[in-house]
């Protein structure tokens, strides 16, 4: 019996087709408002890079989002990069931390925020 599809996996879908119709360089404001039309995703958690639990991605999000993004980056068919902060603004959303320029080898001390921008992944 095929796996039922979870809401995370469906705000997963539908965030992958945006990625890919749109061409890339999205947001998590724009990933957050697609996610939005099939979850909650207004939360207490934040999406931290692994070695570096002040080097925030991304914050405020629900279980369910925080489990969706989990699920679009397992699919595989995108990847997020670096982005400049100045889309988030345009964008509508930032986080109120300072901005992670450098990362140091030993981590960051306080959170720092590194904007990411998710594109389709090169074939």
């Amino acid at each position: 019996m095929p796996k039922k599809k979870g809401r995370a996996d469906c705000a997963a879908e539908a965030m992958e087709s945006y990625i890919v119709e749109s061409g890339g360089g999205v947001s998590m404001v724009e990933l957050e408002r697609v996610a939005g039309e099939e979850i909650d995703t207004s939360g207490d958690l934040a999406w931290v890079v692994p070695n570096d639990s002040n080097l925030v991605l991304w914050a405020g999000m629900s279980e369910d989002f925080v489990a969706a993004i989990d699920a679009l980056r397992e699919r595989g068919n995108v990847e997020a990069g670096g982005a400049n902060p100045l889309i988030y603004i345009i964008d509508g959303k930032s986080l109120n931390y300072p901005l992670a320029r450098r990362p140091p080898a030993s981590g960051y001390a306080v959170e720092h925020w590194l904007p990411v921008l998710f594109n389709p992944k090169a074939s």
